[in-house]
């Protein structure tokens, strides 16, 4: 949906952000139908509005670029069955769109929703994040969507693939639970290089832009500034690079990254 990436990575990732570092933004569905039907306000147009609201809060947030896939609202399907059913009947659907964003923007890393228990037991949540895993492997075969490879594309490989491993909502399986010990842990309670403030004030500001969930802005609970948002948690899920863990950053073991911000 397109401000759960705000919500359960999008503090961590402002830091990245807002050092300069290009960042591609996926929504896989635009909400239409679970706003309307769901507890939030009912309007006309509602997918329309939303992704006004996320291309808005994609530039507050310092996201280069983002893309809304709009057929992939799933009217709160609770599993991944019932999300195919409304995805074409396979993974295929969806994970050609996110391979050919994949082999469109080459990004080095891939973040996505932790699979097993989908943040706090979602099932869009669960599903986006298993097709995603299955693109970030698909992306670099040239046998996957060929289609898109005789249209010009080049097969491309991410090096790592990451999970966010927010903890608010739920109680997790166990194996979840092990993976919230963190093997990246970002603070973004810290000076946003490009703006005054923090990269974690900024990453509210751009998630208050969705007046379309919120009546009169996040709810007062939403405290980003201590857990279980910040610091924000990742599961290094894979990875073809070596790197000891626990990382420091995103981009630890992929070599010739330097940030834009630091000179040569």
């Amino acid at each position: 949906h397109p401000d759960d990436d705000l919500v359960t990575v999008g503090g961590g990732l402002s830091v990245y952000a807002f050092s300069g570092y290009p960042m591609a933004r996926i929504a896989c569905c635009k909400s239409d139908r679970i706003i309307q039907h769901g507890a939030g306000p009912r309007f006309s147009r509602a997918g329309e509005i939303i992704k006004g609201e996320f291309r808005y809060s994609s530039n507050l947030a310092g996201r280069t670029v983002n893309r809304v896939l709009d057929e992939f609202d799933t009217n709160g399907a609770s599993d991944l069955e019932s999300q195919l059913a409304q995805w074409g009947g396979s993974v295929e659907p969806l994970e050609s769109r996110l391979v050919e964003a994949i082999r469109t923007w080459q990004p080095l890393v891939v973040v996505t929703h932790e699979p097993t228990f989908g943040d706090y037991d979602k099932g869009n949540h669960k599903g986006v994040g298993h097709i995603a895993t299955l693109a970030f492997e698909s992306a670099g075969n040239p046998e996957k969507y060929p289609e898109q490879i005789a249209r010009g594309l080049e097969p491309w490989s991410p090096r790592k693939l990451y999970y966010g491993m927010f903890g608010g909502l739920g109680t997790p399986p166990p194996a979840v639970i092990a993976r919230r010990t963190s093997d990246l842990a970002i603070n973004a309670h810290i000076s946003c290089p490009r703006l005054t403030g923090t990269c974690l004030q900024q990453d509210q500001l751009a998630l208050d832009q969705y007046f379309s969930q919120f009546n009169h802005g996040r709810p007062d609970t939403w405290d980003f500034s201590r857990p279980p948002w910040n610091p924000w948690n990742f599961h290094r899920a894979a990875s073809h690079v070596l790197s000891p863990l626990p990382e420091k950053s995103i981009f630890d073991g992929i070599p010739l990254i330097r940030s834009p911000t630091e000179k040569k």
